[in-house]
């Protein structure tokens, strides 16, 4: 993969008699040759039942580069707090496969910060890394455990804008969807304005964690005239 430069201009003063502007050229960039695996090989196209596949780099360590889009921690069963973040590749850098996700979990465990076997880096939104680990399946989900940072490339100012953001709108039947799910997994998602909120919030982890279920506003559901009836619940249990 090729070094890539960001370069903006800033326009600090005019002087109009001699009709020229004074221009600050900020750059930003990786100058150097990645030998990061795109994060969509290491996903993998699930050509099965997704909640039967797992990642082609189970159990292996890889050298992965992307953005941190998002930071989260919760507490486990054990009452322990731990944290995590979700990794993306640029376009650029990925494997330009739609039929595979360009995010990717890392879990840090106990610790907040990332750690470059020196000291410790925060995570910050929109910093762009390097990082060393294992990829694992947690729960049908794949991840990167025990990570180190391998270099710390730069902080991408623009970087909800270069990301890629899916528009989510899956499939009713579960088969269908769970492969759409695999194919966006960790990946910078948006929900649609309007969208309908379909029941009560679930709160997990101590009061940590909450969920909520949405449906998109073209939904057959989210378009019926009574708001007492856009509610969609699971299939029966066969027994």
């Amino acid at each position: 993969m090729k070094p890539w430069l960001n370069i903006n201009f800033r326009c600090d003063k005019y002087y109009p008699h001699i009709g020229l502007w004074a221009v600050t050229v900020i750059v930003f960039g990786a100058i150097f040759e990645s030998k990061a695996t795109p994060i969509g090989l290491i996903q993998g196209e699930a050509k099965i039942n997704p909640s039967e596949f797992s990642s082609p780099f189970e159990n292996k360590k890889v050298t992965v580069e992307g953005i941190i889009h998002s930071t989260l921690s919760w507490k486990e069963s054990s009452g322990r707090k731990v944290y995590g973040l979700y990794l993306q590749n640029l376009p650029d850098r990925s494997d330009h496969n739609p039929a595979t996700s360009d995010g990717l979990f890392v879990f840090l465990g106990k610790y907040k910060n990332l750690y470059d076997g020196k000291s410790q880096i925060k995570c910050k939104l929109g910093l762009y890394v390097t990082l060393v680990g294992t990829i694992k399946e947690f729960y049908g989900n794949t991840q990167l455990v025990n990570p180190r940072v391998k270099r710390v490339n730069g902080e991408l100012p623009d970087w909800k804008t270069r990301l890629e953001t899916v528009d989510i709108n899956p499939p009713s039947d579960n088969e269908s969807a769970a492969f759409y799910w695999e194919k966006v997994e960790g990946m910078r998602c948006r929900i649609a304005k309007g969208a309908v909120v379909t029941g009560p919030s679930k709160t997990v982890g101590g009061g940590a964690e909450n969920y909520v279920w949405v449906i998109h506003p073209n939904h057959k559901v989210a378009l019926r005239d009574n708001y007492l009836t856009q509610r969609a619940f699971r299939d029966a249990h066969p027994l």
